[in-house]
C-alpha cells in the first residue's frame, strides 16, 4: 500500500498463519523491502479468555468445571453490576486432552459451567490421565485464547 494510496484489503489466507505473517514495505529507491512481523494479528477480533478456572468433584464422583466470563470494555466494576457480553450470545468450547492442541473430548456451553457425570469423567480420566481442560469464549469472529483447567 502507498501511504498516498488507498488501502487494499489482503487476503488472510494468502498470508499464512499469523505467527510467520509479516508486512513489507519497499520505495521508491529501495534496493530490498524492510520487513517487519505482524503483531497482536486478529487481536481486536477475539473476546477475552475466561478467567477463575476450578474443578470441583462432587460427591457422586463427577466432575464440575466453572469459569468467569470477562467481557470487551470490562475493565471497571464501579456499580457492582456486569457489563453486558458485547458478543452476540454467551457461548463457550471445552475441550479435554493431553494438552490445549489435542482435544479428544469436546463441548459447546451457553453458561460457564460443564458438569460431567461419573461415568463421563472415569472415561476420560482412563483414556488420558494427565489430561487437562481448555476453556475458550466463542465470539462473534473468534475464540479467545484458552483458559486451562488442571482437575485435581
Amino acid at each position: 500500500m502507498l501511504i498516498d494510496s488507498p488501502m487494499t484489503l489482503l487476503d488472510p489466507a494468502l498470508a499464512g498463519p499469523a505467527e510467520q505473517a509479516l508486512i513489507g514495505a519497499l520505495g521508491l529507491g529501495d534496493g530490498a523491502p524492510a520487513t517487519s512481523p505482524v503483531r497482536l494479528a486478529g487481536i481486536g477480533w477475539r473476546p477475552l479468555s475466561p478467567v477463575h478456572g476450578r474443578a470441583i468433584g462432587p460427591a457422586g464422583g463427577g466432575l464440575e468445571l466453572r469459569w468467569t466470563r470477562r467481557a470487551r470494555g470490562g475493565w471497571r466494576w464501579d456499580d457492582g453490576v456486569d457489563l453486558p457480553l458485547n458478543e452476540q450470545r454467551e457461548a463457550y468450547v471445552v475441550e479435554f486432552g493431553p494438552d490445549t492442541g489435542a482435544a479428544l473430548a469436546r463441548w459447546d456451553c451457553d453458561s460457564p459451567q460443564l458438569i460431567l457425570t461419573p461415568a463421563e469423567w472415569s472415561a476420560l480420566v482412563s483414556a488420558t490421565p494427565a489430561g487437562v481442560f481448555s476453556v475458550r469464549q466463542v465470539g462473534d469472529r473468534a475464540l479467545s485464547l484458552p483458559l486451562v483447567i488442571t482437575p485435581v
